[in-house]
């Protein structure tokens, strides 16, 4: 029992120092559908960041999208934040080039987040913000 408990609280510490966690807010879009959604996984974050644009276009045959996150707190934010990129069959593409961008958002601040698809195929995105563990 105490090995199961230890290897439990080893893959719990493994996944938060790389990365496993979900993110805190996630953003997802499907232009050409009109769909855009905002999902919350950590309220905490909730309350202190929020998407206050999400808008898109095709830049010649690939989607490119920008989204404005602002912070509503007085304090800076010490974020992290990546673009995933999903087919019309809702696969994602090219995940291996999905990593994780620091940022830090200045209290009351706002910054605008820019990303291109890297392919043709990509019909929507989804935008992951969390805080820099």
């Amino acid at each position: 029992m105490k090995t199961r408990q230890t290897l439990i609280a080893a893959a719990v510490a493994l996944c938060t120092s790389y990365g496993c966690t979900t993110s805190g807010i996630e953003a997802r879009g499907e232009p050409d559908a009109g769909i855009k959604e905002l999902v919350i996984h950590n309220d905490s974050l909730a309350n202190s960041v929020t998407i206050q644009e999400m808008r898109s276009r095709r830049s010649g045959p690939l989607l490119q999208v920008s989204l404005l996150l602002a912070n509503l707190s007085d304090s800076d934010l010490s974020l992290q934040y990546r673009f995933s990129w999903v087919d019309s069959d809702n696969f994602a593409l090219e995940e291996e080039s999905n990593h994780w961008i620091p940022i830090t958002l200045h209290g009351r601040g706002s910054r605008a987040l820019q990303g291109v698809a890297p392919t043709p195929k990509a019909t929507s995105y989804r935008l992951n913000i969390r805080e820099n563990p």
